[in-house]
């Protein structure tokens, strides 16, 4: 089932420099959009990614719990081989 969300899109898109060829939502997770994304980056290969997002009307949103540390703690793993 894909789902449109056309600045999540760009975004992805504009961070790993290729295309997304798919995104749908997860089915669990209320308090944050979670998508799962089929993408390719700018050679072709396929990468599969989870983009999140705070909509702004979640149980967290306008709360000290924001996705800002979990995007530190994303980027900081990145160079080592654990699945993240």
């Amino acid at each position: 089932m894909s789902q449109d969300h056309p600045e999540l899109r760009a975004f992805v898109e504009q961070a790993i420099g290729g295309r997304v060829v798919e995104m749908r939502r997860t089915a669990v997770g209320s308090s944050r959009l979670t998508l799962l994304v089929d993408a390719e980056d700018a050679q072709g290969a396929p990468r599969a990614l989870v983009a999140r997002h705070d909509s702004g009307d979640g149980p967290l949103s306008g709360t000290d719990i924001d996705l800002a540390p979990e995007a530190v703690v994303y980027r900081a793993l990145a160079a080592h081989p654990v699945r993240i």
